[in-house]
């Protein structure tokens, strides 16, 4: 929607021009958005270990081969190279965006990311559950792998939902256990780049843990806060409605947080520049890349562990 008002005559429009106010304050509504991805803390325990090895592992090892990858075999620059691998292997637009904060990537790498990913999404979001269908897959294995491999939630639901109800149990399942990993993740990446920062610095700057702490992704420490508060909440009201309706409610909030986020980021992409952006910097070879290891891996894992 932002990127048809920037792009279309509609930008003439007076009653729509203070929709660009959003694209200063984007990313701000981004990170609001992640610390509530918050999930109770139980639910680690509830679901067994298989996804959670499915989750904390395959894609992780997935992210290190893309990013590799496309840095070796398509010369890509680092930030654009390692914001498309966690797009491609964590949680699409979420991780794009929470790794864009901690490396202070450009916002036009952070835009050509998503907008890369987003639409590929949508392709394996059909093409997996009909390759499952297709070769007889059982049905836990094929939630498990759509869970692992398929970027952002809502597409994991509607892709394992054309196989069965448990399918999407089970995808659901392992895509909120990998979303939950999301602020391990980007402190990982935060240590390691202000590492490399440090070790690629001519002038001998040594490593800050200083330093690091500036760029620690302080949502991060919002997402594991309201992970607690929800966690305390729900053990007092487990099996109420207000119990359900506290879930949903965070749920929704996160949706629309996003949703202004991604109102903002879109207002500011000129179109033009963003397919310029795709057809030279390697960002679509190196999506497939990330992407195919990805379901490769996540497969593998699915058949081991939940066959």
């Amino acid at each position: 929607f932002g990127m048809i008002i920037t792009n279309t005559p509609l930008s003439k429009w007076e009653s729509l021009s203070s929709l660009r106010l959003t694209s200063k304050f984007g990313e701000f509504f981004i990170k609001c958005s992640l610390t509530l991805l918050a999930i109770e803390f139980s639910i680690l325990a509830e679901v067994g270990l298989p996804a959670i090895v499915l989750a904390w592992v395959g894609s992780p090892l997935a992210l290190i081969l893309g990013y590799l990858a496309s840095k070796k075999l398509f010369k890509m620059d680092t930030d654009i190279a390692l914001l498309t691998a966690v797009g491609a292997t964590w949680c699409g637009a979420s991780a794009i965006s929470a790794t864009g904060s901690v490396i202070e990537a450009s916002s036009s790498d952070i835009t050509l990311s998503i907008s890369v990913v987003a639409f590929f999404t949508v392709i394996f979001t059909f093409v997996q559950p009909y390759i499952a269908l297709g070769v007889g897959m059982d049905e836990a294995v094929a939630g498990a792998w759509i869970g692992a491999s398929v970027d952002q939630t809502g597409n994991v639901i509607a892709s394992a939902a054309i196989i069965s109800e448990y399918s999407t149990e089970v995808a659901g399942i392992v895509k909120i256990i990998l979303n939950s990993g999301l602020g391990i993740l980007c402190t990982i990446i935060a240590f390691w780049w202000q590492t490399r920062t440090s070790n690629n610095n001519g002038n001998g700057k040594k490593f800050s843990w200083l330093f690091l702490w500036d760029k620690f992704p302080k949502f991060v420490l919002g997402y594991f806060f309201c992970s607690g508060i929800l966690s305390l909440l729900l053990s007092f009201l487990r099996g109420t409605a207000q119990a359900d309706a506290l879930q949903r409610a965070v749920i929704d909030m996160n949706k629309w947080w996003f949703a202004i986020g991604f109102v903002g980021i879109g207002v500011g992409t000129n179109l033009n520049d963003l397919w310029n952006g795709a057809s030279t910097s390697g960002v679509i070879q190196g999506y497939l890349v990330s992407n195919l290891l990805d379901i490769g891996i996540g497969l593998g894992l699915s058949y081991a562990l939940f066959n």
